[in-house]
This record gives C-alpha cells, structure tokens and sequence, in this order.
C-alpha cells in the first residue's frame, strides 16, 4: 500500500506535525510504503530533516499555508489555483490513499479541496477540533461557516486522536463518533490514540548530576512550552508548599519565561527550580525524573505525558477533558483539579513520600501506554483505518 502523509506545515515542532513524524515511523514499521509531503517553506525544514535522519522519504512543495494568509481559512478555500497545484502534486506520487494532517478545523481546507479532486480514498486528521467562533476568533462565525462547507462537500473521513477531540469535532462537523476503529463511515470521525515512539533512555545519575541533584532529591519533570496553557507560574507556587528535597526539573521554554523566572526569585526557589530550555530529543531526560507534573488549563491528548507513561513515570495531571483518555486515577496517576494548590500538594505529598507507590503507579503508565499510544499501536489502528476505506472503494 502506498500512503501519502501530507502535512499542512504549519511548522516543525508543534504536535500536530511530530504526529506525523511519529505515523510515518510506525507505518514503515508495518511494511508500508510511505512518504511526507510538505512544504517547502524553510520554516518546515527542521521537520524534514529529522524524518529524513529516522529514513522517512520527504518530499517538498511550493505551497502556501492556512496561517501565512491574510484572510487565513477563507483565503485558502477560495484559492483555486493552489487547489489545482496540489491536485497535479498528489497525482504525481500515484499514492493509493491520502492521509491529510490538519491542525486544526480551519487549516489546510484547500488541501482538503485538492485531496476530493484525486479520487482515491482520503483521511485527514483533525488535532484541534475547537470552533473559531468558541475560541473568539476574528470573524469566527464566517470561518467556522467555511470549514464546514469544505468538510461537507469533500466528505472526508476524519480521526482525532483522543475520544474528547473526537466529541468536540463531531459535534462541529455534525457527525458520527466511531470509537472502534474496525469500522468508519465516510461522513465520520473515527477515535485513534495519538501515540509516541518509546524514548531513548539517557543515564539516570548523569543526568541528575547535571541538575544538582543527588539520590535523595525528588525531581518534578515539566516538558512542555512556558507558555499560559501549561500553568508554569502554578508550579513555582506548588513547589514552594513541598519540603527541600523536591525539584522541579522544567524542559521547554517559551514567552512566559521571564514571568515565570521572576516568580521563581520572589519565592526564593533559584536552587530548587530548574529550567532547561530547548532540548534536542527531550524526552530521554525523563529519564532523571522520579514524577511528572501536567498542570495545564486545557490539552488535547499531550504527547509529553505519553512518554512519561512510556519511561514509566507516576502522573499528576489536571482534570481535563485532554488528559482523562491517557491514565486511569490512582492507577498510573493522580488528577487534581485545575489550580487546587492544597490538591496538587496532597498528591504530590503522597508520591513523594512513597517510591513503592512511585514504581507500582510508573509500572502500570508503562503497561497502559504500550497497549494503547505506542507506535505501534497508533499505526495499527490507523492501517485499520487505510484497509476499510481501500475495501469500501473497491466493493
């Protein structure tokens, strides 16, 4: 089966696009014969670097995304132009099926055109399945008017990758929500995990003596952007209420990072809070954390739970709709109300004080993630996916 992956190359580090990187890997995995279409905008050559290094054959066209528009979604339905560019592209790699990646509602809506004008079977992925008009967007309502009408005239099936996007976005396209990936419809969205590769594992010790930390600290793992979603300046005020010994050990960075720094000094946590910045493969440095705190306002399904789960951290997570899918409480984790400080340092307070329960909670994460957001897995349910609408269209 050849599979062409085409990303809406809204850029190279968001999740939306290592999903792709991350599918591609586990359908050459199943014998595939897959290949990555983006564009080539330099803003995407990051990303095609790092398939092409994991053996992903890329390739690269002149294409204009949704979000280098003026008139954003309304701009990209209404270019025919590009319709027709992309139409001529997907033809020339003679794919028997597409596989659009989509970050959103609104994005990519004239790759979505395109993909309908080929005549082989199409899915698109749809990560952030939130309206414009519910975000508050410019001229929301008209945008939301738009993508619907795209959607309804390509009749593309649709996956999300967790069962919340998956609600949010039938209720917005005003369809179906297949949870059994055995089975989908062609005006459908069908629920398949999001899953990540299993993280290379960097020396412990090492690690944390780059940190500071000895055997007897507790090192708190954040991976993620310092940005207002990810709550970071409820962190620095959590970990002022728990004992000396603990750390938090912070993988990212981002426009919050001055405010956060700043707040780090007015409560005096300089030794005990530590914020590593951009990491190449920042998932193997979970490999010095002890647990992993996911204190976010809102997520979709957060590939950097998925590898805590994977290396077999505990959890606390806030109690939201994009984390319920990845753990089961008081089983491989914790969840804790959104901003409940005396919440989150009763649970941290109990993981702390207890590696017993530490290793049994990261045993059960290990055994959760690879039954149902590995690699594998992802790419399995997908290929379930590819083999029904190929069967449909030759029946």
């Amino acid at each position: 089966m050849k599979v062409l992956l085409v990303s809406s190359s809204s850029g190279s580090r968001g999740g939306g696009e290592l999903y792709l990187r991350n599918l591609a890997g586990g359908l050459l995995s199943l014998g595939l014969d897959c290949k990555l279409l983006m564009a080539s905008h330099p803003q995407m050559d990051e990303l095609a670097e790092r398939c092409q290094t994991d053996g992903i054959e890329v390739c690269r066209f002149e294409y204009t995304n949704t979000y280098h528009r003026r008139l954003r979604s309304i701009g990209a339905a209404l270019d025919g132009k590009q319709v027709r560019s992309a139409i001529a592209e997907f033809k020339s790699h003679t794919p028997d099926l597409i596989h659009l990646n989509q970050q959103n509602v609104e994005d990519a809506l004239d790759l979505m055109q395109a993909a309908a004008g080929v005549d082989i079977p199409v899915v698109t992925t749809v990560h952030q399945p939130s309206s414009m008009a519910g975000l508050k967007a410019l001229a929301g309502r008209t945008r939301d008017w738009v993508a619907r009408r795209v959607f309804r005239r390509a009749s593309i099936p649709a996956i999300a990758v967790s069962t919340e996007s998956g609600r949010t976005l039938s209720q917005f396209l005003g369809r179906e929500l297949i949870t059994d990936d055995s089975r989908i419809a062609q005006d459908s969205v069908v629920r398949v995990f999001n899953g990540v590769p299993q993280p290379e594992h960097a020396g412990r010790a090492t690690l944390r003596a780059d940190w500071g930390l000895g055997d007897r600290e507790i090192a708190l793992g954040c991976l993620g952007r310092i940005e207002h979603e990810k709550n970071p300046l409820f962190v620095a005020r959590l970990l002022s209420e728990l004992p000396e010994h603990v750390h938090v050990v912070w993988i990212g960075d981002g426009r919050l990072r001055v405010e956060l720094e700043a707040e780090i000094s007015r409560l005096n946590l300089g030794n005990r809070f530590h914020i590593l910045g951009w990491q190449d493969n920042a998932a193997r440095l979970l490999a010095g954390m002890d647990l992993f705190l996911l204190p976010s306002l809102y997520e979709g399904l957060p590939l950097a739970l998925l590898e805590a789960m994977a290396v077999g951290l505990p959890v606390v997570a806030s109690d939201i709709p994009g984390t319920r899918d990845a753990f089961v409480d008081s089983e491989s984790g914790l969840f804790c109300p959104v901003n409940d400080l005396e919440a989150w340092r009763s649970a941290c307070d109990t993981l702390c004080s207890s590696e017993q329960q530490r290793e049994e909670m990261g045993a059960a994460a290990v055994k959760r993630y690879t039954e149902l957001f590995s690699l594998t897995a992802m790419a399995e349910g997908t290929l379930r996916v590819y083999q029904h609408l190929l069967a449909t269209q030759s029946s």
